[in-house]
């Protein structure tokens, strides 16, 4: 594996998992069940779009629809929880 691979995956051991791990339990302390159990799906959007973005990554037809259809998940999840009675 290259210097650089060996960089980008000890970052994602150390730093990365400890502020995503730390974000996660301030959310899980301050949030609904329903809004934490979205995070895990939003994430992959929001990782998907960064490579796009960063790394000129190929967006396909099926990603987007996939992105699509994330999001119109997570916003019934929080329309939902937002409805009276719920």
């Amino acid at each position: 594996m290259a210097p650089r691979s060996w960089l980008a995956l000890a970052f994602l051991i150390g730093p990365g998992s400890i502020l995503v791990l730390s974000a996660y339990n301030v959310a899980v302390r301050r949030l609904s069940t329903s809004t934490v159990a979205t995070y895990p799906y939003v994430n992959r959007v929001v990782a998907v779009i960064l490579g796009a973005t960063l790394l000129n990554e190929r967006l396909t037809p099926a990603v987007l629809i996939g992105g699509a259809l994330i999001i119109v998940a997570v916003a019934l999840v929080a329309w939902r929880r937002g409805s009276p009675g719920h």
